[in-house]
């Protein structure tokens, strides 16, 4: 019999870095990756900017809830910090500051139900601070924050290395967050 398979048993994909696509926007773009095969579904990890990007925020949960029930540091040393991270990096890239609201707006974007995909006449797709999306990307953010703050130091430090994470970036994820 094959199952689907969902959730905790994705597995660690390489995260791609690409420095040149940094222009679109910074961080992890997950796709839904769904398998109907006794093998784990693998995260498709893309370096993009994309209106559907409420996959990304549901990974993000499920990674954060499983190292709550689980209790398990290992896993967040070694897959969950980093992918909350990186999905983190990914939202913190959309947001723009707007002089006039005095806060972070995420503009172009399509929530959850699908069907409010643009502006009549806009000159790009999606909408602006769908609440959905903004509260969630605010959650991961934050949820990141805990997770890098969980590690021991020397993997925070390693991880922080490897990720190009600095504390002038952790500090504007406050920001926005």
């Amino acid at each position: 019999m094959k199952h689907l398979h969902t959730g905790t048993e994705i597995r660690r994909s390489p995260l791609p870095r690409l420095a040149g696509m940094r222009a679109f926007a910074c961080g992890a773009l997950v796709t839904a990756a769904f398998a109907l095969t006794p093998e784990p579904a693998r995260a498709d990890f893309r370096l993009c900017n994309n209106t559907g990007n409420r996959v990304g925020i549901a990974v993000g949960y499920n990674a954060w809830k499983f190292y709550q029930v689980t209790g398990d540091l290992a896993y967040l040393i070694d897959y969950g910090a980093e992918l909350l991270a990186e999905i983190a990096r990914f939202f913190v890239s959309l947001a723009t500051y707007d002089d006039e609201r005095a806060r972070f707006s995420i503009r172009g974007v399509i929530g959850p139900d699908e069907f409010h995909s643009g502006y009549p006449d806009a000159p790009y797709d999606g909408i602006d601070n769908n609440a959905y999306t903004n509260v969630m990307a605010v959650w991961v953010i934050m949820r990141a924050i805990d997770a890098l703050n969980l590690l021991p130091l020397p993997n925070r430090l390693d991880l922080m290395e490897t990720l190009g994470l600095s504390s002038a970036e952790l500090a504007h994820w406050n920001d926005v967050s």
